[in-house]
């Protein structure tokens, strides 16, 4: 009786570890974009982190508006955090456009903006940048934001503070 407990038990975990490892989309993919402030440098910066499917992801920061120097670096994603990300971007909604954005008039003025997008099931997706609730999404972008390495952002901090002291900010 024990040794059927036992096997019944383990049996369960193995097939919730399947699961979950096949709740992901072979051809999921996305890219997260986020821009800090709305003034010129030293406070505004953005960045972005996209996945293309397998183990790499790339991180591209940029330390002020588009025409600038940017700063890239690839890093392996572990499969379970992207399963992990997944499930919570389905769970939030994203896959089926369920997130109700703010009108026009609501929207704040200034400030971070992050948002979204991608390809699950051959279907493009996106997140609005100023959903009406953003807790489910806000836990979506620290799941993305813990993706890369400590190493990669301490790299960026020092490349963003030369970046302004250069250019006397």
């Amino acid at each position: 009786m024990r040794f059927l407990l036992v096997t019944l038990c383990v049996s369960a975990m193995i097939t919730v570890a399947a699961q979950g490892q096949a709740e992901r989309a072979n051809d999921f993919s996305f890219l997260y974009v986020r821009t800090t402030g709305t003034v010129p440098p030293e406070y505004y910066y953005e960045y972005s982190i996209e996945y293309e499917g397998g183990d790499t992801m790339r991180i591209v920061f940029r330390p002020a508006y588009k025409n600038v120097e940017q700063y890239a670096e690839t890093f392996v994603a572990d499969s379970d955090d992207v399963a992990r990300i997944y499930r919570k971007m389905d769970s939030a909604g994203v896959f089926e456009g369920e997130i109700e954005t703010l009108d026009a008039m609501e929207r704040p003025v200034g400030g971070s903006v992050q948002w979204v997008e991608g390809i699950v099931d051959g279907e493009r997706f996106s997140a609005p940048p100023f959903p009406r609730n953003a807790e489910p999404l806000n836990a979506v972008y620290t799941l993305i934001q813990d993706l890369p390495p400590k190493h990669v952002w301490t790299e960026w901090q020092h490349r963003h503070a030369e970046y302004n002291n250069k250019n006397g900010l």
